[in-house]
């Protein structure tokens, strides 16, 4: 279950979920807001692409019924593709458990759109708690305004969603709900960094606290010059080991950390962080390429199989894969091997990030 924060374009080219399963799989998705209701059959070990309406994004800070939800008799994982001639991001979706009630907002410091959040419920009568943080000045919802570290309560619906958007960055601003709740967050328009273009959509479904975890490794992007990373703390006294560097964060602190090195980073902390990648504007670097937000794996969440799908309208694709070093003789993509020539090593010298043109 997801809300799509505003766009850019008030009409993006489209919305769509692909839908892979290594089985048959039945899958209903409904979003009753826009009345929008559909079923369909996957095949097995393949990918099917279902376009939604784009009526479904948010625009109007405050409640309104803008969710998709999605069930099937299989597992299965949907990314979200938000596409657009000149701003595109697309998110992994994440499913609801338990412990989705604890999140921490990550978006980027905008110059000319805001940046954002949606909150959808899973279930009646859920009681959500925000606390705002704000790089500069108040946010206002539902006509009042509120500053950096006030916090806003209401209660939601199933199938409700709540939009906030801001026209500085809420990186920090803590969400906590009563049952569990998904959130999607990140910005209209991205400059990264602030100060060079172009601007692009950022979205990202956020990982609930419970799931942050203490290790990570990431190179950077292929193709691009530097690895901008940021790591956010969810509990005062956070220390993080980066690049040989150690800071000290506190509760929805972030530090920001570039590096223009082909070594892979390490990150380490005493408490788990959350850690997002960025992708730079294109005229940081004169690549090909702008904005978009990046969740990163821990070194313990891997799994031995993935699937993953592309849009066909974009013409360069690129995949990351982080691998322990032993294991890397092994990695298949579609049942072939691959070169190893253009891979980054870390200085842990265990584990290794392998890049792949696809």
């Amino acid at each position: 279950m997801f809300g799509i924060p505003e766009t850019y374009d008030s009409s993006p080219d489209y919305i769509k979920l692909f839908i892979a399963s290594k089985y048959v799989s039945k899958v209903y998705i409904t979003a009753p807001g826009i009345s929008f209701n559909q079923t369909i059959t996957t095949l097995a070990n393949t990918s099917t692409a279902v376009t939604i309406p784009i009526s479904i994004v948010a625009r109007t800070i405050g409640l309104s019924n803008k969710a998709v939800y999605i069930e099937s008799d299989q597992t299965i994982s949907v990314y979200v593709m938000v596409r657009d001639e000149n701003t595109s991001d697309g998110f992994l979706l994440l499913p609801i458990s338990a412990d989705s009630r604890d999140y921490f907002v990550a978006s980027y410091e905008p110059v000319e759109h805001a940046s954002e959040f949606i909150i959808t419920a899973y279930e009646d009568k859920t009681l959500i708690d925000v606390q705002l943080k704000t790089s500069a000045g108040p946010v206002t919802i539902g006509g009042q305004s509120y500053s950096s570290g006030q916090n806003v309560s209401f209660v939601m619906s199933r199938m409700q969603t709540y939009f906030v958007k801001h026209e500085h960055d809420l990186t920090g601003t803590h969400i906590t709900s009563s049952r569990p709740v998904s959130v999607v967050s990140g910005n209209k328009c991205a400059n990264v960094p602030h100060d060079k273009g172009a601007c692009d959509y950022l979205a990202e479904q956020l990982l609930p606290v419970a799931f942050w975890q203490r290790e990570y490794v990431c190179a950077k992007l292929k193709t691009r010059g530097n690895n901008r990373l940021r790591i956010l703390a969810s509990v005062d006294g956070t220390t993080v080991n980066i690049g040989g560097t150690h800071i000290k964060l506190n509760k929805g602190e972030f530090y920001e950390y570039v590096n223009s090195s082909d070594v892979a980073t390490s990150v380490k902390s005493n408490f788990p962080v959350l850690v997002l990648q960025f992708s730079e504007g294109t005229l940081v670097d004169s690549v090909l390429g702008d904005p978009s937000m990046i969740t990163i794996p821990s070194t313990n969440s891997q799994e031995s199989e993935y699937f993953y799908e592309t849009p066909f309208s974009i013409d360069n694709h690129y995949v990351s894969i982080t691998i322990h070093t032993d294991q890397a003789k092994g990695l298949r993509i579609d049942g072939s091997a691959i070169s190893r020539s253009d891979e980054l090593k870390t200085t842990i010298n265990t584990i290794e990030v392998i890049h792949c043109r696809s």
